[in-house]
């Protein structure tokens, strides 16, 4: 007979995320992927406004999983620059 350890082992934690933009690091911070995901479609939405057309798979392979492709976070920046100057 095995004996089994009677102290619940607790499941390891996931790995800290990380984004090298620091706005989008900080809305991860205060709501995690959710406040992402709200801010990104934000941005989209004011670079729209103001006549520049973006979408989310300009920048990502996989719209379940958000990986980015070649290129995103040079793309991420303009976007930044258009909502910014306008």
């Amino acid at each position: 007979m095995t004996a089994f350890p009677l102290v619940a082992q607790e499941p390891e934690a996931e790995p800290e995320k990380r984004y090298r933009s620091r706005r989008v690091q900080q809305a991860f911070d205060r709501g995690g992927e959710d406040a992402v995901k709200v801010l990104m479609r934000d941005l989209v939405k004011r670079a729209k406004k103001s006549g520049i057309r973006y979408k989310c798979g300009q920048c990502h392979d996989n719209l379940r999983t958000y990986p980015l492709k070649p290129g995103a976070h040079e793309e991420f920046e303009r976007l930044l620059q258009i909502v910014s100057a306008h």
